[in-house]
């Protein structure tokens, strides 16, 4: 067997989207080393500038090209991997953007070793998304894990971020054993790692269990589902994601929930719809199973939590089944409907943690729904962005929010399972419980201390029979939230992204059925 590759001028075209984060992840660290102190909240424009060069490099493939193999079919420049590219690049802007706040609040001193981090770990998610061999996939995994270890512990002198950075890293480490197990059993049962290879050896098979390749194989992809069910945090390999989204710094936390939920989607939908769909019968009944329970379980989990981080940790548990019954459904409809879920996703979901992380500047620890009492009587605009995100979450008409579960449930239901449709359109009406808590919270209860606390305690001491002395309070209203700029051009970003797209999705339900391969 020959194992000399060659690679052409032309492949080096198809890095577009990854150059310019390479080049600014170099320039960050070269120009933190000469940058004094107090001059290297400068960085985040080198990060910015990075990624959004990555963007231009994203529009640039989308215009030439299709079904793209580069590098010895290695990575692809198709549109299933730059509209995944879009999102994980979108969700890092507005990352970065709120970073800033949050990186002076918490007097972190290695400002240049965090922005250079985060582009690695989104360099990572774009190698993912861009992944087609089984080994380029294993790369972009370990390439966006290994930074992101060390960000969720990132936050100086809080244990919760060091037992973050930990219990992901022990985690993931164990996952990615179990994945890379997947991919060595897979190898040996078709005799390639390239997807367009194990494609074409199942198509060109029959497929037994009695056959010489058939139980390997039927390992090996279990092994697959284990370790992506990892990084999506479908149940029940989710038990990381509360603990690792409530200790590590919200910035990070919105980063993860939906940059690297969308790249290991993309995995999903590659390996599983594309590579594997000529066994679809052999792996169908695993990811239907999993999206139920994960689906009914994130959204009993997520209404059980006081702890606003924990509810978004459980409530993206609850997302990631719903994207699982697009993949369920094991047709090009429900890709489009996964993509489409992902892309309002990222925005409802970052915007929730940018919210968060404004409001930590408070409080100096993760926020509780006694923390957003009277919210909108003190910070009226932080409160409608809230709202917002979480109607959004919770799938109401007119957010983008209700489109991403439109376009699942409806793809579920025209390719004959009806059945996910139904259960996920109860267990999306048993999560508005937990969304509108948050929201009442915010708009219906006074603030601790205000006037309007004072006076309903006041009246409930003197109904009890005590003095009017003793129901005496002090009054002392919370202060209103000071929104850095960067937080606030990402909530605003994030805000009219959710608005737009809800009322005018057409756009982007196009282009994800482009990346399926739908007219």
């Amino acid at each position: 067997m020959n194992f000399i590759y060659t690679v052409s001028n032309a492949d080096w075209g198809h890095l577009l989207a990854l150059a310019p984060l390479v080049v600014t992840t170099a320039l960050t660290m070269l120009i933190d080393i000469f940058l004094p102190a107090k001059a290297r909240s400068a960085l985040v424009a080198v990060a910015l500038a990075g990624v959004a060069g990555s963007g231009a490099g994203v529009y640039m493939l989308y215009q030439s090209s299709g079904n793209v193999l580069a590098f010895n079919g290695m990575i692809t420049t198709d549109h299933l991997a730059l509209f995944g590219s879009v999102i994980i690049l979108v969700t890092t802007f507005l990352s970065l953007l709120i970073a800033p706040g949050y990186i002076e609040r918490q007097g972190v001193a290695q400002q240049g070793e965090y922005y250079t981090l985060v582009q690695l770990a989104a360099l990572g998610m774009l190698l993912l998304t861009s992944a087609a061999s089984l080994m380029t996939i294993f790369l972009g995994i370990e390439l966006l894990s290994l930074p992101l270890y060390i960000l969720c512990a990132f936050s100086p002198g809080q244990t919760k971020a060091y037992e973050s950075g930990m219990k992901y890293f022990m985690l993931s480490a164990f996952a990615s054993g179990f994945l890379l197990y997947g991919m060595a059993l897979t190898y040996g049962a078709t005799g390639t790692t390239q997807l367009a290879g194990i494609q074409n050896f199942l198509a060109n098979h029959q497929f037994t269990l009695t056959s010489g390749f058939g139980p390997y194989f039927i390992m090996g992809m279990a092994l697959l589902i284990i370790g992506l069910s990892f990084k999506v945090s479908a149940i029940p390999f989710h038990a990381w994601t509360p603990d690792v989204y409530e200790g590590a710094p919200t910035p990070i936390t919105a980063m993860m929930a939906s940059g690297t939920k969308t790249a290991a989607f993309v995995v999903f939908i590659r390996l599983f719809t594309e590579t594997f769909g000529s066994v679809t019968a052999e792996w169908q009944g695993i990811i239907w199973a999993l999206a139920i329970i994960t689906t009914i379980g994130g959204n009993i989990l997520a209404a059980t939590q006081t702890n606003v981080k924990r509810m978004l940790a459980y409530s993206g548990v609850a997302h990631a089944g719903y994207m699982l019954i697009g993949v369920a459904v094991a047709n090009s409809l429900g890709t489009a409907g996964v993509l489409t879920y992902l892309a309002v996703y990222a925005l409802m979901n970052t915007g929730a943690f940018g919210v968060l992380s404004a409001l930590e500047q408070q409080i100096d620890t993760n926020v509780g729904l006694d923390d957003l009492r009277g919210l909108a009587s003190r910070s009226p605009l932080l409160a409608a962005a809230m709202a917002i995100f979480l109607f959004a979450l919770a799938g109401i008409p007119g957010a983008a929010g209700f489109i991403g579960k439109y376009t699942v449930f409806y793809a579920a239901a025209v390719s004959g399972h009806i059945e996910l449709t139904i259960i996920g359109v109860l267990a999306s009406a048993a999560g508005f419980f937990y969304y509108l808590r948050v929201i009442w919270m915010m708009y219906f209860v006074p603030p601790a201390g205000s006037s309007a606390e004072s006076e309903s305690l006041h009246a409930e001491i003197i109904s009890a029979g005590g003095s009017a002395a003793a129901a005496k309070v002090s009054i002392a209203t919370a202060a209103a939230v000071a929104l850095p700029v960067g937080a606030t051009i990402a909530l605003f970003i994030a805000a009219v992204g959710v608005i737009g797209f809800g009322i005018a999705p057409a756009e982007i339900i196009q282009l994800a059925r482009n990346a399926a391969g739908l007219p």
